[in-house]
Order: C-alpha cells, then sequence, then structure tokens
C-alpha cells in the first residue's frame, strides 16, 4: 500500500481528541432525534474537497482499523478520498458494499437495488447491518418524507434532494423486516440528518 502525499493531504481535525467526540455526540443526537438536522463539523475541519465536510468527519469520526468501510467506486478512484481515509482513519477497504460496516455512496449513484445489496443483519444479529451514509444535496428541499417512530413526538416530515424515489420506496418496504435492516445518515455541506431502521417513513 502506498503512502499518501502528505503535503496535499486533507488534514481532518484540527483538534483530533475533542474534535472527535464532539462530532460523536452530535451524531448520537442525530440518531436518537430522527429527521432533525445537526451541524456536525466542527471549527476548523477541513476534508477532501470531493466529499462533503459533514460525511469526511463521520468517517474520521467512526472509522479505525476494526471498521471495514466501503467507498463508492468513484471515490476509490480518487487518492485525495482514499490518501485522507488510510492517513486518519487506517481502515480496510470492503471488496462488497455488503462486506462492509460503513458504506459511502453520493445519492446520484443510488437506485432501487442499493439497500438489497447491504448487509442488514439478522434478526439474532441486527446490529452487525451497513450503516450507509449518502452524500445529498440538500438536507431542506426535495422528496418529502413525513417520519413516525421512537425520538419523534408525533411526525415530522422532511425535505431530501438526491436519492431517488425508487431508494425510498425500497426503504419503506424494508421497514416490516425489523430488527433488520439498514441505518442512514444523510450529508450535505457540514449537517447530518439520521433515519435509523426504527423509524418509520411514509412517501408525500
Amino acid at each position: 500500500m502506498s503512502l499518501p502525499d502528505l503535503a496535499s493531504l486533507a488534514r481532518g481535525f484540527a483538534q483530533p481528541e475533542p474534535d472527535s467526540q464532539r462530532a460523536f455526540r452530535a451524531l448520537l443526537d442525530a440518531m436518537a432525534n430522527p429527521g432533525r438536522r445537526h451541524t456536525i463539523t466542527p471549527p476548523g475541519f477541513v476534508g477532501p474537497a470531493d466529499l462533503p465536510t459533514s460525511m469526511a468527519c463521520l468517517l474520521q469520526c467512526l472509522a479505525d482499523p476494526q471498521t471495514s468501510v466501503w467507498l463508492s467506486p468513484r471515490w476509490r478512484q480518487a487518492e485525495a478520498i482514499t490518501g485522507f481515509v488510510r492517513f486518519h482513519c487506517g481502515c480496510p477497504f470492503a471488496g462488497q458494499p455488503g462486506d462492509a460496516e460503513l458504506a459511502l455512496m453520493p445519492a446520484t449513484e443510488l437506485d432501487g437495488q442499493s439497500l438489497a445489496r447491504l448487509n442488514a443483519g439478522t434478526d439474532l444479529l441486527p446490529h452487525i447491518g451497513t450503516t450507509l451514509i449518502i452524500a445529498c444535496s440538500s438536507l431542506t428541499a426535495g422528496t418529502r418524507l413525513r417520519l413516525r417512530g421512537p425520538g419523534i413526538a408525533d411526525q415530522v416530515t422532511i425535505g431530501v434532494t438526491g436519492p431517488p424515489v425508487t431508494f425510498w420506496t425500497t426503504r419503506l418496504q424494508m421497514q416490516d423486516d425489523f430488527p433488520r435492516g439498514i441505518d442512514l445518515v444523510l450529508c450535505a455541506d457540514d449537517q447530518v440528518l439520521a433515519l435509523p431502521r426504527t423509524t418509520r417513513l411514509e412517501i408525500d
């Protein structure tokens, strides 16, 4: 494995330990409150230019040498991104999305079969399912989704630009498979929005 060019490497967290802890707490809050946008990127964070800063922040926060990561083929070909992952995370790259604990994809590459290619866990081991992190154009407009479930008082409506309707239709169909399922984290700029498998959605 070749070493990344340190001179051109994005530096990631300005203060790795406190910044990582702060980002992780923001992610936990997002998972506990589905549909609520959270600014996750700390001041001074610098990630690769081709990723939303929130997605790069999540990578540095969550991935380590024991975490298998699958990147979109487009991103696997970008040395700025793979170099960032190798240097800051040291994690192995999975050969297939279904073999990964974390899968990262741009919304433009999603389709109705994307979730079926991932590991949804089992009834006895639901926690081994893949977490899919998606780069979206916007977390305030686009396809309208009504959300219900734990962490939501009644219901909340969100707008997401990026994933096609066929993707959301498949996600809706998977709801009856609980506790199996795929946890979703949507990223745009420096914000994230979480849709854990416990969240039930309807498409407006």
